[in-house]
């Protein structure tokens, strides 16, 4: 539970009503996470100082996006939720579950805002990123984030992740960011000997 954590930002926003430095708020959001043991690596720690939070999630409250919290980005207006940006202790053990090294091809089926992508697009020297969006709009977003921050090393595709995706090429590592029944054969099809898959 996050609770000193939300307690601290929440005091820091409240204070003399001046909203404290992105920075700031965004490092006790990764201290948190490195004290409560979901990041080890410090490659993955360096990666999320580099790309806070909240340049992913520019409508929403700093006290959610600097909160152990999913953040809804998407829905259909009937309660469904279409997309959000999963809590960073899921969105961090997932990428540490991948242990990416360097040169390592990755696949990341729902992108959503782009926040993890960037995450896993710093982690290691020579690394790709190749990221699937079901959602137009919100894949459009998330390709200007990219562009806007100038990571070179991704590349965000509209599709769906259950379609055939052989054309995108063989990957070491996949990283599946959304919601799913069961695993579609033609996933595993993507991966080199000894790679990962992880959701």
């Amino acid at each position: 539970m996050d609770l000193p954590l939300r307690h601290e930002v929440e005091r820091l926003l409240s204070a003399d009503g001046l909203a404290p430095p992105a920075g700031l708020l965004n490092d006790l959001l990764v201290d948190y996470l490195v004290a409560s043991g979901f990041v080890r690596s410090q490659h993955l720690e360096d990666s999320m100082r580099r790309w806070r939070r909240d340049l992913f999630l520019p409508e929403a409250e700093l006290r959610h996006v600097f909160s152990d919290r999913a953040v809804i980005t998407a829905d259909d207006g009937s309660g469904w939720v279409a997309s959000s940006c999963s809590t960073p202790s899921i969105t961090t053990s997932m990428i540490e579950a991948l242990e990416v090294e360097p040169g390592h091809r990755i696949l990341e089926i729902g992108s959503g805002t782009g926040y993890a992508t960037a995450l896993l697009s710093s982690l290691e020297e020579g690394i790709e990123v190749v990221a699937l969006e079901c959602l137009e709009e919100t894949a459009h977003e998330a390709r200007n984030r990219i562009r806007d921050l100038q990571i070179k090393n991704v590349r965000i595709v509209t599709g769906d992740g259950r379609g055939d995706l052989s054309a995108f090429g063989i990957f070491d590592r996949i990283l599946i960011s959304c919601g799913v029944e069961e695993l579609p054969r033609g996933w595993s099809d993507l991966l080199r000997p000894g790679g990962l898959i992880v959701l």
